[in-house]
């Protein structure tokens, strides 16, 4: 009896526009062409101070914001690490002034981590969880939040701009958004900017092209608070795709714009911002503070690309060396392993000729996709 030829055909071209859609992608934990790059599980008693500072060199003063740059607003214990925002006396260093010092004094403070390593290209995912609360006060001015944002302004003679924004949630209702910030030299919207050395330093933010636009509020979607959840986001050479406890959520694809692989390499940001201008909310007295934002992992893969080797036929899955090839045929001299789930990436194409077979309770995920050589780039 022959084997049931029966696989999963996944193609994966980059050229999506927004899909008010939900499906479930195979985690790179699972698939063999990642490798895990970058991770942190907050285990020990305090921050790895190797891997992670507390503060860039600004917060949001004028609206409220305060970034804490000590570790008195992070709490590390049982492998979970709390950032927490509080009342307190605090200086607050506006975020764009960097010729000009500008310094206030505040009455909050909050955690904030930043990877010191920068990447290009990957997947990159947070598991955390924000308390349960009475949302509609006790959360006011709350946006616990997990993105992506050049901290050193690398230095790209084309991008001025770059930020991903895997999740920020309004505390009010528990919504959770998503956002890709993006400016060129040829693209510009209401910017000044200062030069600094090499580096161009933006002194009035708002970006040539974002993914979200006011009012679009289509992909927002309530979290229930108090468990756990993961938010990711895979950047390649071509898109950015937002996720959340494994499910597709929107992607930014390249347009006339926009272009993924001109983003600046991005420091990993974690943060709980007290008094967030993302959603104009505005912490008050019956904001209850403290307030927990509990982190237990983050993790950043990148892909291996081989793009210069072709591949025909696989005779043994056990010795083969996974990565993106740059094109794959298989013919009956392959044979794959039973009771199994089988993810090959290529380039160019994946071909499938005649006598070709899947065996009965095999997965088999073909995969097409551009493989841009990740970066990782140590803060100066």
């Amino acid at each position: 009896m022959k084997p049931y030829k029966l696989f999963t055909l996944l193609c994966v071209v980059c050229f999506f526009t927004d899909i008010h859609a939900q499906y479930r992608f195979s985690h790179p934990s699972n698939d063999p062409n990642w490798e895990l790059v970058w991770e942190e599980n907050f285990n020990g008693d305090s921050i790895n101070t190797a891997k992670w500072d507390f503060s860039p060199d600004w917060g949001n003063c004028a609206s409220g914001s305060v970034i804490s740059t000590n570790q008195d607003n992070h709490v590390v214990s049982n492998g979970i690490v709390s950032l927490i925002t509080k009342r307190d006396t605090s200086t607050c260093l506006m975020w764009e002034d960097t010729i000009s010092p500008t310094y206030y004094n505040k009455f909050y403070s909050s955690g904030c981590l930043y990877s010191k390593k920068a990447f290009k290209y990957g997947f990159f995912e947070i598991k955390s969880k924000f308390p349960i609360v009475n949302r509609q006060f006790g959360a006011k001015g709350m946006s616990p939040c997990f993105w992506l944002y050049p901290v050193k302004h690398w230095f790209n003679p084309m991008t001025q701009y770059s930020e991903i924004d895997v999740c920020e949630v309004r505390g009010v209702n528990n919504n959770h958004t998503c956002n890709v910030h993006y400016s060129d030299l040829n693209h510009q919207s209401y910017y000044t900017y200062e030069t600094i050395g090499p580096n161009i330093v933006d002194s009035s933010f708002h970006p040539g092209w974002s993914m979200r636009t006011s009012g679009d509020t289509i992909y927002d979607f309530p979290v229930n608070d108090g468990a756990f959840h993961t938010y990711s986001a895979e950047w390649n050479y071509q898109a950015v795709s937002i996720y959340f406890d494994n499910m597709f959520i929107r992607k930014a694809s390249d347009n006339s714009i926009f272009h993924a692989y001109n983003l600046l390499p991005l420091n990993i940001m974690i943060t709980n911002v007290a008094n967030s201008d993302n959603f104009g909310d505005i912490i008050n007295n019956r904001t209850r503070l403290p307030y927990y934002y509990d982190i237990d992992y983050v993790k950043v893969y990148q892909l291996i690309c081989d793009t210069s080797t072709v591949v025909y036929n696989i005779p043994n899955f056990n010795t083969y060396t996974y990565g993106v090839k740059k094109s794959i045929t298989l013919t009956s001299a392959t044979t794959l392993p039973t009771n199994q789930s089988i993810y090959l990436r290529a380039k160019n194409f994946i071909k499938l000729q005649g006598g070709f077979e899947v065996p009965l309770g095999t997965s088999l995920y073909l995969i097409t996709c551009i493989c841009g050589d990740g970066i990782i780039q140590d803060e100066n």
